[in-house]
C-alpha cells in the first residue's frame, strides 16, 4: 500500500511539474499594480521589491527620530509601511524624487489618489505641511510645445504637480499648536491634463509619469521651507560646512515620514443629486470674496471703486443674501466720472445673443453723495447704464457696433430697489452661437450718477454704490409668442431695446415699451372671447396678403426644439387653406459680381475712434468670389457680409457691403456658397437652404419661396399645432432664423412657442454602484486551501446603462482593527458579480472587511460597497526555496501558522531533467501545533536537473499552498567545442567600463574576461576579450551600438548589460532588437544578460528578465551575491560601492565578478536566444545593417562654419549652427556631450523635425560626457533615403553662451519582415 501511494504521489508530482494543477481563486497581493492604478499596502517587506515602486529609494534610510527603519509599522495597525528621510545636503535641496513609476494618466480622466501619511519627529514642524503629489513624464513620452501637439517640445523636464494644503490632511494636537503625529489619511481627486510644466501630451494619448510626494509650502525642497519648521528645530540642526558648495553655510534641516496603503485609480463616477436647474443665464450674489472669479465662462470685475462685502442687504432678500458689493467710487475723468460692474463672457451659451428677451435685474441703492448727484444731473445723462461690447476682433458678425449705450430712466436713491429691465437686442440677420468665433463679450452695469473725479481724490469716497443680486435671465425664445403685450399700457418692464435695422437704442420704464407689442411685424392684436371658453385671449390677425408676421428667434445648431401654436381661420375661404410655418435664413439685397472692387478714402480705427486723418483705398474680394464684388442691376439672395481684422465702433448697415477701417478684412460666408452652390461649394449639391418649412410630416429646404406648402390646414376651429425641429447645419457660419408665418390666409394665431427639448446628453456619465454584497464561505474556520465567495448586484442608474465588465471589479481587503481598517492588499475579480478570494496568509488571523469597486466594460468606475467577513483564516501555510550562491544546491522552507489549530503535513522536494521527468524526490514529514511552525532542508542539484519543486500538502495529499519553483538551464560542459579563437564580448554601461575601480584590472569583466583565458585558452585556443563598456549607456545605444561594437567582433558569448541608466522605462524593445539582431547572425553567440544592484539594494524592474525568460537566455543578477556578501560579514553596501552608490568599489566588482563565474563554472549559462517568429514586443526587429562615421568626416557631412572639429568630434558655440548629411535606410542615430552649458539640437529628417535633443545636463558637468540616448535615436524612420540636418537652438536653460559636440553618427536599417 505504502509502495502504491509513493507511486502514485511521484505521478501527481511529475503532473504538476506539467502544469497540470492550478488554482481557481483570486489571490489577494500587497503590491497591486495594472495598467489603470495601483495600491501598495506594505504588509510584506516584499512589497519593495515591485520594480515599479521605489518609494522605499526616497532620501535615507539612516534616521533621527528613535525607533524608525525604513520598514516601519504601519497605519491603523497595519503591518509596515515605508518610512523616508529627507535632508537639505551641500548639494542637495532637500526633496524626494522616487516614488511610482510606469502609471498611464490619460488627458480628461478623473482620478482618485489615496494614501496614509505620518510625521516622524511631528514637534519640529511649526505648521502643518503642504503635500506637494508630482506626475513627472517618462522619458519616452513624446512632448510637444502647444496644446495641440503640433510642434516638439525642448525642455529636459516635465510635471504637473497637485498642492494639497496640510490643514486637509495633518491635524493640530488638542492644544492648536503642535503638528500630532498621528496617521492621517489623504483622499484627493483630480482630472488629469495634457499640460505639464512648460509642454504638452496630445489629448487622447496617456502619458507615462511617476509619481513622488513632496512635504512643505515649496515644492521644491526643503531648503525653500525654512519657515515651516520652529525656530528651535531650525537652530538645532547642523550647519553645513561645504566651502564652494550650493548650500554651504545653511542649516542641514530634515524631515522624516512614512507613507502606506498608497494607491491610484480612475475615480469613481458618483451619482449626481437632483439639482433644480437655475434658468437664470449668470448671477452675482456676492456671497463671498470669490465673486471675481469665473465661474462658468462668466467672471466680474469693477472699475473706478474700490469692493468690499457690506452685511447691508434688502430686506426682501435677507432670507438669502448675507452680504452686498459695495464699490467705493475711486475717481475718473473719463466720459464724466462713472463706476461699473462689468461681467467678462467667454462661453457662448452664457452670452447674450440677439433676437432673444433677457431679464436683466438686480438691487442698488447709492450713499446721499451719489442720490443728490443723481438728482441733480439725471438730466444731463449722468443715470444708470447698460453697455453691452462685443469689441473682440474675432467678431464676424459686424453688423451691431462694438458697443451702445442704454441710459436708463430709473433714479437710484439711498434706499435699496429693485430695478428689473427687459433687454432686447434685435437684428435683422444674426450668426448663431456655433457660427460665429469664439470671442469675449462684456456687459457694463454703469454707475454714471457720480462726479467727474481725478484718481483717488478724496471725495470720491462719499459716493459709494451698493448693488446685490445682479442677475441675468433669459426668457422665453419666441417674445411676446402669448400676444399679452397689445401696447405699450400692458409692459410690466422697464425697457432697454436695440433696434439692428436703424441701428438705435431704445429706453423706458415699465407701460412704456412699444417694442414687444410690434416684434412680430405685421398683423395685429386683438382680443377675442372664442378660445378655447376664455372670456378674453389676446391673438394675433394675419390677413391675407398684408405681410407675413416673423420675429428672429434664438435657434441653435444641433439642438432640438418644440415649435408649438393655436391657429384658427378667420373666415370660410381661409379654411382648408395650409398653414405655412417657416423658418427662414435668407438675407435679401443687391446683387454683387465677382470682381475685386476698390473702396477709397477708408479710415483707420484708432483704439476708441475713427481716424478721418488716416485714409487708404483698400481692395476687398481678392479670391473673386461671386456675390462681393461690384453691384449688379439685379436683387435677390446676397451672402451674410461678415469680417476680419480691426473691429471699429462703426455700423455695417445689414445687406451691404462696406468696410469701416482700413484694416478690416472680408471673411467670405459658408452659408451662402452652401445655399446656392457657389464659390467654394461650386459643383455640390445645396446643403444650407434660404428657408425651411414644415410639410405636415417633415421639414423641408428650399431656397425658392414658391415652393412653400404644407399639409397642415386651418380649420374653422382653434387648433393646437406641434412640430419638432433640429437641424445639423455641416459648415461655417450658421445663420439663426427668422420664425415667419406666410399670409397666405386669414387667420388667427396665439401661444407661439418654441422650447428646447432636454434630449440625453451627450457627455453623460454612467452611474452605477453595487447592492448586496456578500462574503461567505462553507466554513467559518479557514486554513490557506480554503476561499471565500464574494458576490453582489451590480446595479445601473443613469441614464447611460452600465454593464459590468467581466474580470474588471476592483477588490479590496481590509482588516478591521477596532474600527479602523487597515488595507491589506487587492485584487480583480474574476467575474462581473462575483469572486472567490483565496485564503491566503496575509489574510490570516485578520478580522476581514471586504470592498468591491465596480467597473464597468469600458473601464469606468462606479460606487463600491464594503462587506464584513463573519469566518476567519486559522491556518496561513508559506514557503520558500531559494537557489544557493555555489548554484548546485537550494535552500527550502515551510512555515505553518495556526490559531488553535493542530495536524500533519508533508514536505516534498523533486528534480526534473529537462524533459520533465521525475529525477529524485524527497519527503519530510511536518507536525504543527497552534502558533508558528517552521521546517527546513537543503536539496543537492544534480547537473541532470533543470527543475526543482517544494511542494507542502496536508495529511489528505491536498495542497496546502502554491507550490515554489526554481528553473535552471541545461548544462553545457564543451560550449566551444571546435572552436579555436573564441571572443568574450561584454557590451554595457559604466559598470562594464568600470566606473570606480581603480586599477582597470580591477573591473569585473577584467576578472571575468581573465577566468575565460584561464579555462578555455588551452590546446591551442585563443581567447580574446572585447570591453565595450561606456558609461551613461542605456540599452537604447547598446542596440545602435550592436553591429559595431559586438558583430563586427565575431563574437562567441556577449555579456549584455540591463542597464542602470534605463532607470524604470520599459526598454523591452532594445533589449529585444539586440537578442534578435544576434540570433539573426550565422553563428549565433551565446547571450548571459546581467543586471547589478545598488547601495540601497536595488531590484530589477523585470523588464530584462522578461525577455530573457522569452528568448530562453540566462540573466544573472548580483543581488543576492551583495546580500551574501554583507550578511554577518562585516562588511557593509558602502564599502562596495563608491560614494555614488551606483558604481561599486573594487571589493565590489570582485563580487560581481565571483558571482558571474560561479555562474559560467556551472555550465548552465552557455544559451544561445531560441529561435521565434512572434515578439514580445510588436516594434522589437533585427538590424541588418549599421555604419558608424564622426562628425568630422566632411566627406559625408556638410557643416555650416560656426563648428570647430576636434578629435573626434565637432563643437558648435552659437545657436543657428548645422550639420548636413544624407543616408538610405530607416535607422539613425548620433552621440553627443552632455554639460552644463548645452544647447539644443533639433534633428530634421527631409524637412520635418522629428526630435529636439537637451544634452545639457545638470550645473556640475563641463566634462562633455559621451552618450547616446533615446532623444538622439530614431528606429521608425520610413525605409528610404534620406537627408538630415542637425541645427543647434538656444537653450532657455542656458544663460551666457552654449556649446554642443556631436561625436559619431550611426544609420542604418531594419531586416525587411
Amino acid at each position: 500500500m505504502k509502495k502504491m501511494m509513493s507511486l502514485l504521489l511521484s505521478l501527481a508530482m511529475i503532473l504538476s511539474a506539467a502544469g497540470m494543477i492550478t488554482a481557481g481563486a483570486a489571490e489577494v497581493t500587497t503590491s497591486f499594480k495594472d495598467e489603470t492604478g495601483f495600491n501598495f499596502s506594505f504588509e510584506n517587506e516584499s512589497d519593495f521589491t515591485h520594480p515599479d515602486m521605489v518609494l522605499d529609494s526616497s532620501g535615507s534610510s539612516t534616521f533621527k527620530t528613535p525607533g524608525v527603519t525604513r520598514y516601519c509599522e504601519g497605519a491603523y495597525g497595519s503591518k509596515g509601511a515605508v518610512a523616508a528621510h529627507i535632508e537639505i545636503t551641500a548639494g542637495g535641496d532637500g526633496i524626494a524624487n522616487e516614488g511610482v513609476s510606469n502609471i498611464e494618466l490619460i488627458p480628461g480622466q478623473e482620478y482618485e489618489l489615496s494614501m496614509d501619511l505620518k510625521l516622524f519627529s511631528p514637534e519640529n514642524f511649526a505648521k502643518l505641511p503642504n503635500v506637494n503629489v508630482f506626475f513627472m513624464i517618462h522619458d519616452k513620452n513624446s512632448m510637444y510645445a502647444d496644446p495641440e501637439g503640433t510642434t516638439p517640445a525642448t525642455a529636459s523636464y516635465y510635471y504637473q504637480v497637485h498642492k494639497i494644503s496640510g490643514a486637509d490632511v495633518f491635524r493640530f494636537n488638542e492644544d492648536g499648536t503642535t503638528v500630532s503625529g498621528d496617521w492621517a489619511h489623504l483622499n484627493y481627486k483630480f482630472t488629469a491634463t495634457n499640460k505639464y510644466s512648460s509642454g504638452y501630451v496630445k489629448n487622447g494619448e496617456a502619458a507615462k509619469v511617476y509619481m513622488f510626494v513632496r512635504f512643505g509650502t515649496s515644492e521644491h525642497g526643503i531648503v525653500n521651507n525654512s519657515n515651516d519648521f520652529t525656530q528651535e528645530f531650525r537652530d538645532s540642526c547642523e550647519t553645513i560646512n561645504a566651502p564652494g558648495q550650493k548650500h554651504d553655510g545653511k542649516k542641514a534641516l530634515w524631515i522624516e515620514y512614512a507613507i502606506d496603503n498608497v494607491g491610484l485609480r480612475p475615480a469613481s463616477i458618483e451619482p449626481e443629486e437632483p439639482v433644480e436647474k437655475d434658468s437664470a443665464l449668470w448671477r452675482a450674489s456676492f456671497e463671498n470674496e470669490s465673486w471675481t472669479n469665473e465661474t462658468e465662462g462668466v467672471s466680474l470685475h469693477a472699475s473706478y471703486a474700490k469692493t468690499a462685502l457690506s452685511t447691508d442687504v434688502p430686506s426682501e432678500i435677507a432670507d438669502t443674501s448675507k452680504s452686498s458689493l459695495e464699490l467705493t467710487y475711486t475717481g475718473w475723468t473719463g466720459n464724466g466720472g462713472y463706476t461699473e460692474i462689468v461681467a467678462n463672457v467667454t462661453d457662448n451659451n452664457k452670452k447674450m445673443w440677439y433676437n432673444r428677451a433677457y431679464e436683466v435685474s438686480f438691487w442698488a441703492k447709492g450713499s446721499q453723495a451719489v442720490a443728490d448727484y443723481y438728482n441733480e444731473h439725471a438730466k444731463d445723462g449722468q443715470k444708470l447704464m447698460f453697455i453691452p461690447e462685443r469689441n473682440n476682433g474675432s467678431r464676424l458678425d459686424r453688423t451691431k457696433p462694438m458697443w451702445n449705450d442704454f441710459k436708463l430712466n430709473d433714479p437710484i436713491t439711498t434706499e435699496w430697489t429693485k430695478y428689473t429691465y427687459l433687454y432686447y437686442e434685435e437684428l435683422p440677420m444674426s450668426l448663431g452661437r456655433d457660427g460665429e468665433n469664439a470671442w469675449e463679450t462684456k456687459f457694463d452695469l454703469r454707475f454714471s450718477c457720480v462726479p467727474s473725479l481725478a484718481a483717488n481724490a478724496p471725495e470720491a469716497a462719499d459716493y459709494k454704490i451698493y448693488l446685490d443680486d445682479f442677475t441675468v435671465t433669459p426668457l422665453d425664445i419666441v417674445h411676446n409668442g402669448d400676444l399679452a403685450i397689445a401696447d405699450a399700457s400692458q409692459s410690466d418692464y422697464s425697457y432697454a431695446w436695440y433696434d439692428g435695422a436703424a441701428n438705435a437704442t431704445t429706453v423706458g420704464l415699465a407701460g412704456e415699451d412699444t417694442k414687444t407689442p410690434a416684434i412680430f411685424h405685421n398683423g395685429t392684436i386683438e382680443s377675442v372671447t372664442d378660445f378655447n371658453g376664455a372670456d378674453s385671449k389676446n391673438v394675433l390677425k394675419v390677413t391675407k396678403d398684408g405681410g407675413a408676421p416673423y420675429q428672429g428667434v434664438d435657434i441653435e445648431n444641433g439642438k432640438t426644439y418644440q415649435i408649438s401654436f393655436w391657429a384658427k381661420a378667420d373666415d370660410a375661404e381661409s379654411v382648408d387653406q395650409p398653414i405655412n410655418l417657416v423658418l427662414d435664413r435668407d438675407i435679401q439685397g443687391q446683387i454683387l459680381d465677382a470682381t475685386e472692387p476698390t473702396y477709397t478714402d477708408v479710415p483707420k480705427w484708432a483704439s476708441y475712434r475713427i481716424d478721418t486723418t488716416d485714409k487708404k483705398d483698400i481692395t476687398l474680394n481678392t479670391e473673386h468670389y461671386d456675390g462681393y464684388g461690384a453691384p449688379t442691376e439685379a436683387t435677390g439672395s446676397i451672402p451674410f457680409y461678415l469680417y476680419g481684422g480691426v473691429i471699429a465702433n462703426s455700423y455695417h448697415k445689414p445687406g451691404e457691403l462696406t468696410p469701416t477701417n482700413y484694416e478690416e478684412t472680408l471673411v467670405y460666408d459658408d452659408y451662402y456658397d452652401r445655399m446656392l452652390s457657389k464659390n467654394t461649394q461650386l459643383g455640390n449639391e445645396p446643403t444650407a437652404w434660404a428657408y425651411q418649412y414644415y410639410d405636415g410630416t417633415e421639414w423641408v429646404g428650399t431656397n425658392d419661396k414658391a415652393e412653400i406648402t404644407s399639409g397642415e390646414t386651418l380649420g374653422e376651429d382653434w387648433t393646437l399645432y406641434t412640430v419638432e425641429y433640429q437641424w445639423n447645419y455641416p459648415g461655417k457660419h450658421y445663420r439663426m432664423p427668422k420664425l415667419t408665418f406666410l399670409d397666405n390666409a386669414n387667420y388667427s394665431l396665439t401661444d407661439i412657442k418654441i422650447e428646447e427639448v432636454e434630449g440625453t446628453d451627450p457627455n453623460a456619465k454612467p452611474e452605477f454602484h453595487i447592492e448586496n454584497l456578500t462574503a461567505t464561505s462553507d466554513k467559518t474556520i479557514l486554513n490557506s486551501t480554503d476561499s471565500i465567495l464574494l458576490t453582489w448586484n451590480f446595479v445601473s442608474t443613469g441614464e447611460v446603462e452600465a454593464v459590468e465588465g467581466d474580470g474588471k471589479s476592483l477588490v479590496k481587503v481590509y482588516a478591521d482593527n477596532g474600527g479602523d481598517l487597515a488595507l491589506i492588499g487587492t485584487t480583480r475579480a474574476d467575474n462581473a458579480g462575483r469572486t472567490e478570494i483565496k485564503a491566503s496568509a496575509d489574510l490570516f488571523g485578520k478580522n476581514l472587511v471586504f470592498e468591491v469597486i465596480p467597473v464597468d466594460s469600458k473601464g469606468n468606475y462606479g460606487v463600491g460597497a464594503q462587506a464584513a467577513f463573519a469566518g476567519r483564516i486559522a491556518l496561513s501555510a508559506s514557503s520558500e526555496l531559494k537557489l544557493n550562491l555555489d548554484k548546485t544546491s537550494a535552500d527550502w522552507s515551510a512555515n505553518i501558522l495556526t490559531d488553535n489549530v493542530s495536524g500533519t503535513a508533508s514536505v516534498y522536494v523533486a528534480t526534473y531533467n529537462q524533459n520533465n521527468k521525475l529525477i529524485a524526490v524527497s519527503e519530510e514529514p511536518f507536525a504543527y501545533a497552534s502558533g508558528e511552525n517552521t521546517k527546513t532542508g537543503t536539496v543537492q542539484i544534480s547537473s541532470a536537473a533543470t527543475t526543482v519543486k517544494l511542494f507542502v500538502w496536508d495529511e489528505n495529499l491536498k495542497p496546502m499552498l502554491a507550490e515554489k519553483k526554481i528553473s535552471l538551464m541545461p548544462v553545457n560542459n564543451n560550449p566551444f567545442a571546435g572552436d579555436n579563437n573564441i571572443n568574450v564580448v561584454f557590451l554595457g554601461d559604466s559598470i562594464y567600463a568600470g566606473a570606480g575601480a581603480e586599477p582597470q584590472s580591477e573591473r569585473w569583466v577584467n576578472k571575468v574576461g581573465a577566468w575565460f583565458t584561464n579555462t578555455y585558452a588551452k590546446n591551442g585556443v585563443t581567447v580574446t576579450p572585447h570591453y565595450k563598456g561606456v558609461g551613461g549607456t542605456t540599452t537604447d545605444y547598446s542596440l545602435v551600438r550592436v553591429m559595431r561594437d559586438v558583430v563586427d567582433l565575431d563574437p562567441d558569448i556577449v555579456f549584455f548589460s540591463h542597464t542602470c541608466n534605463d532607470g524604470n522605462r520599459d526598454t523591452r524593445r532594445n533589449m529585444e532588437s539586440v537578442v534578435r539582431t544576434l540570433a539573426a547572425l550565422d553563428n549565433p553567440p551565446y547571450i548571459v544578460f546581467t543586471r547589478t544592484t545598488n547601495r540601497s539594494y536595488s531590484e530589477s524592474n523585470g523588464y530584462g528578465n522578461q525577455v530573457a525568460e522569452f528568448y530562453g537566455l540566462p540573466l544573472i543578477d548580483d543581488l543576492e551575491a551583495f546580500k551574501a556578501a554583507t550578511n554577518g560579514t562585516g562588511v557593509s553596501m558602502s564599502d562596495l560601492f563608491i560614494s555614488d552608490g551606483v558604481h561599486p568599489s573594487n571589493a565590489g566588482y570582485q563580487v560581481i565578478a565571483d558571482e558571474i563565474i560561479r555562474c559560467m563554472e556551472t555550465g548552465r549559462y552557455y544559451q544561445k536566444a531560441i529561435d521565434r517568429a512572434d515578439k514580445l514586443i510588436e516594434n522589437s526587429g533585427a538590424i541588418a545593417e549599421a555604419t558608424w562615421f564622426s562628425s568630422t568626416d566632411t566627406s559625408k557631412v556638410t557643416r555650416s562654419t560656426g563648428w570647430t572639429a576636434g578629435s573626434n568630434y565637432v563643437q558648435s558655440s552659437a545657436a543657428g549652427d548645422t550639420l548636413e548629411f544624407s543616408f538610405t535606410g530607416n535607422i539613425l542615430a548620433f552621440e553627443y556631450g552632455l554639460h552644463k552649458d548645452s544647447g539644443l539640437i533639433e534633428v530634421w529628417v527631409d524637412d520635418k523635425l522629428e526630435v529636439t535633443c537637451n544634452p545639457r545636463y545638470n550645473d556640475s558637468i563641463t566634462s562633455y560626457q559621451l552618450v547616446c540616448k533615446g532623444d538622439s535615436i530614431l528606429l521608425d524612420l520610413e525605409y528610404g533615403t534620406h537627408k538630415v540636418v542637425m541645427k543647434t537652438v538656444q537653450n532657455p536653460q542656458v544663460t551666457g553662451s552654449q556649446v554642443d559636440r556631436i561625436f559619431g553618427i550611426m544609420t542604418g536599417a531594419w531586416v525587411q519582415e
